[in-house]
């Protein structure tokens, strides 16, 4: 009588830059895309936003590792470029909420499917609403310039490597 012993199945690992580079794309398309709401009309500018809010506590999530340990270290010594963009997270970060609460606040869809009414023009959301999503524009902008490097590696790796056959693609 022969035994063949099988090999425990491989467990698939989580590949978390995988996971990053599909959530910061979907964040990064849905921010633009939310940043057109004639184009888009306001009810999707609206919900797009909200679900957008909820990739960004994804994101949050996904990186509270790293936020948690930069955080306990920014009054010490940290190299200047983790410092930069540990601040400009911080102000990015500020600039969302400040963009979500007032883009609530000045709701036409959102809050009435919800059964509450806000008079939009009432108080200075509008204008906070604008003027945090303008700034929000730059800070997306230096955001992605300062892991551009990143971008690009993933990028390469994890896409451009799948359709070309490049080595290490998809490992």
């Amino acid at each position: 009588m022969t035994t063949t012993l099988k090999a425990a199945p491989r467990k698939r690992k989580f590949n978390t830059t995988v996971v990053n580079l599909v959530l910061d794309t979907c964040t990064f398309t849905a921010f633009i895309l939310a940043m057109q709401p004639h184009g888009t009309g306001i009810p999707i500018h609206e919900w797009g936003s909200v679900a957008l809010a909820f990739a960004l506590i994804a994101h949050l999530v996904l990186h509270w590792e790293w936020i948690t340990g930069v955080t306990r270290k920014l009054l010490g010594k940290l190299p200047g470029e983790t410092r930069f963009n540990a601040l400009l997270n911080l102000l990015f970060y500020i600039d969302m909420t400040l963009i979500i609460l007032s883009g609530l606040l000045i709701s036409r869809s959102v809050l009435p499917a919800l059964g509450l009414h806000v008079d939009e023009h009432a108080g200075p959301w509008r204008r906070l609403h604008t003027l945090s999503a303008d700034a929000g524009i730059i800070i997306l902008a230096l955001h992605v310039a300062v892991h551009r490097k990143w971008i690009v590696n993933a990028f390469r790796r994890y896409v451009w490597g799948r359709f070309t056959g490049g080595a290490g693609a998809g490992r």
